[in-house]
């Protein structure tokens, strides 16, 4: 699929994944002879990882380090190295904590919503 089918289909705009691409957090898996980008479906289930680790607030930095773990991890022929393991396991226990101050964000926001319906 072209750059503009890929970016509806995954809520990004356009602009989000030239950057991407750019920045090598998630590249076209092919390039037309005249440069326009073409997307995998495979590429949708990476857009998606990205995207949920936006909604926690990673820095595109982050994004690209963890991704480089989690690519490791997965292209790997056999089980994860202790090291690996130990990685895996940062990168979990930093996502819980952004999920935790998220869910109380949500939850300070759901108590102004309902404040405000009551007035």
């Amino acid at each position: 699929m072209l750059i503009g089918e890929f970016a509806d289909r995954t809520g990004l705009s356009q602009r989000t994944v030239r950057h991407y691409d750019e920045i090598k957090v998630l590249q076209a898996s092919g390039r037309s002879e005249c440069g326009y980008r073409f997307y995998a479906p495979a590429d949708l289930d990476r857009a998606r990882v990205i995207r949920a680790m936006r909604a926690l607030s990673l820095s595109t930095t982050e994004i690209r380090d963890d991704l480089a773990i989690l690519d490791r991890v997965e292209s790997a022929s056999s089980a994860p190295t202790p090291a690996d393991r130990r990685e895996l396991a940062a990168i979990l226990a930093d996502a819980e904590c952004r999920e935790h101050a998220l869910r109380e964000r949500i939850g300070l926001a759901s108590d102004f919503v309902e404040m405000l319906r009551a007035l």
